[in-house]
């Protein structure tokens, strides 16, 4: 299900990964990756799940030595009750290890019991691994978000790289006359739909949905938008989320960026 598929977003990340040494400006840089865990809450237990992950989530994420998590959820326009956490990947070999970072910070046997207590609690849970493309608008380093448009294309297989290229050279172009503080881009790697890209436009409050779109502001109302080439994609899909900072901490808002 596409609701189930946030392979999104979260530029915020993105410099956290950039190697400092002289050396590395001459290479390209690594490629920046975000585990995506999607959260269902139940309804009924949303302030227990809140609590849970005030009081104790984080603090064993940190000990874990996790760096940073983004949290958001639904902002009237999606399915209620989703949270999502986004987090750093810096190389996939640390999922080798079978013990988890909420159970290595409090142990095997306090785990059992943490994990019994978040079951209770949440219908489902999913985790994805994306990555951030480099052809997004990453904001200032002082930026704290505060909503996301979501926008979810679903790429007929196959035709992955010419999305690529009208991203490139057709769509960004035109996002970046408008001038937006953060345009997000990514694709999703493992977990979900190989196919799905999305785009993350930041916004400072809901308002903003009355004017018009980026697109329409750097070309003007008369001016077709560009598009991506007949049967590139197949289906769209746009929600709208909020950012929760007492979920998130870290945050690469705090971080140094290249823009």
């Amino acid at each position: 299900m596409a609701r189930r598929s946030l392979g999104t977003l979260v530029v915020f990340v993105a410099s956290a990964f950039v190697l400092a040494s002289p050396h590395a400006i001459a290479q390209a840089p690594p490629p920046v990756r975000l585990s995506i865990n999607i959260v269902n809450v139940k309804p009924e237990a949303l302030n227990d799940f809140l609590a849970l992950q005030e009081k104790e989530t984080i603090p064993a994420l940190k000990k874990a030595g996790i760096v940073s998590r983004d949290a958001w959820t639904t902002s009237i326009f999606g399915e209620a009750f989703e949270y999502f956490f986004a987090t750093p990947i810096d190389k996939f070999a640390a999922s080798d290890n079978p013990i988890g970072p909420v159970a290595r910070a409090i142990g095997e046997q306090n785990a059992r019991i943490y994990n019994d207590k978040l079951r209770r609690m949440i219908v489902s849970q999913r985790t994805l691994a994306i990555t951030v493309l480099p052809e997004g608008i990453t904001p200032p380093a002082s930026y704290v978000p505060k909503f996301m448009v979501l926008n979810f294309t679903y790429v007929t297989p196959g035709r992955g790289a010419e999305y690529r290229k009208f991203l490139q050279d057709q769509l960004m172009p035109v996002i970046r006359k408008a001038k937006p503080v953060g345009y997000g881009l990514s694709q999703t790697l493992h977990g979900g739909d190989a196919n799905e890209f999305v785009s993350a436009r930041y916004m400072e409050k809901m308002a903003e949905l009355d004017g018009p779109n980026l697109q329409q502001q750097a070309l003007g109302p008369n001016t077709p938008a560009p598009a991506p080439p007949a049967g590139v994609v197949q289906r769209q899909e746009r929600r709208i989320y909020r950012y929760v900072p007492n979920l998130s901490f870290g945050a690469a808002t705090t971080s140094n960026r290249q823009q």
